[in-house]
């Protein structure tokens, strides 16, 4: 197959995505957006506004896309739109569209970053200190066994949405408490599932460099290639500038994680390594994530795997050309609607 046709949904913001896949697809690109007015959706070829996700209607309205509009691929863009996905592969399958979402369980587990804790095992990552309640936080400092600053943030989280850093008792009660509050009322209550109680976290503040990896795994959920950026500017959550590196400690890190998860098509994952070497876990998102663009300009084309994959064709990763040491940083641009 040559002209392939791709949907992108929940693009939000993250028009950067058309023209790189651009590069590797000649057929049209749509994109999906349950708000109109984003600059994604103005720069796709046809863009549809969807019902919300959670809605019973978002599923059979992607459906009817992808029938009429001979969609080959999908890839989803938002947190939400995953765990929805992940559960419906089969049915669009039946269609001819491959979504591009890793499994249910690996999805959950990336959500819930109180499942983190299970990558402790790994030799060479850490697991900051993680608790769910203010009474385990507050006989911990009592103990010593841990110490301020601490980051409180939400259990299923995206982003840096209600995640603060506390530097005392005074603050991390108010904090907790208020972030507690906000959380019930923003969309991150979604993934949580309805039994579960405990959904806000505080942890131990890790020390150190922060370190984005884009983790690549086959349509079949085995280990391609990973890339390493050192963070060197942030912005609400996301990596403003970055230097792309060469660090064979992270590139292990990351094949633990690829072989641990087994996720398919494109991870994002962040971690902090201490002055002393210790690695901390301390984000995954098992999508493109706002540090990808990096990744594109330095040299890996996630799109063009994508295509490559998707046509049974078996890229090799030693063909992979990246301009290590390059310093690359997000701009501001203008879209019209078309």
């Amino acid at each position: 197959m040559d002209k392939l046709n791709v949907l992108f949904t929940s693009i939000g913001r993250r028009n950067y995505m058309i023209p790189f896949f651009r590069e590797s697809f000649s057929g049209k690109l749509y994109a999906s957006n349950s708000i109109k007015q984003t600059s994604g959706m103005f720069e796709a070829d046809q863009a549809f506004v969807s019902p919300p996700i959670k809605s019973d209607a978002y599923i059979p309205f992607l459906l009817d896309i992808c029938q009429k509009n001979d969609i080959q691929l999908i890839v989803p863009l938002f947190d939400m739109d995953l765990s929805v996905l992940s559960k419906e592969t089969e049915q669009f399958k039946k269609i001819g569209t491959t979504i591009v979402v890793s499994s249910p369980e690996t999805i959950e587990n990336c959500f819930d970053k109180l499942a983190y804790a299970q990558f402790s095992n790994l030799t060479s990552i850490k697991v900051p200190k993680t608790f769910t309640t203010l009474k385990d936080v507050l006989s911990a400092l009592d103990e010593g066994a841990i110490q301020f600053p601490l980051i409180v943030k939400p259990r299923w989280g995206t982003g840096s949405i209600a995640t603060s850093v506390v530097e005392n008792l005074e603050s991390l009660n108010n904090t907790f408490n208020h972030l507690q509050s906000q959380l019930g009322e923003s969309f991150l209550q979604d993934p949580v599932p309805s039994h579960q109680k405990n959904q806000m976290l505080i942890q131990q503040m890790a020390k150190g460099q922060e370190y984005g990896i884009d983790i690549v795994n086959d349509f079949n959920g085995n280990f391609f290639f990973a890339l390493v950026k050192k963070k060197l500017a942030m912005r609400a959550g996301e990596t403003d500038m970055a230097e792309v590196v060469e660090n064979k400690q992270l590139q292990m890190v990351a094949e633990e994680i690829s072989a641990s998860t087994k996720h398919i098509g494109l991870l994002d994952a962040d971690f902090i390594l201490t002055a002393n070497g210790e690695v901390y876990l301390i984000d995954l998102n098992p999508r493109f994530g706002g540090g990808y663009p990096f990744s594109h300009l330095s040299g890996l084309n996630v799109p063009e795997l994508y295509h490559k994959w998707l046509n049974d064709e078996q890229p090799s990763a030693a063909d992979i050309a990246i301009e290590y040491g390059a310093v690359i940083a997000k701009g501001i641009s203008l879209h019209k609607q078309k």
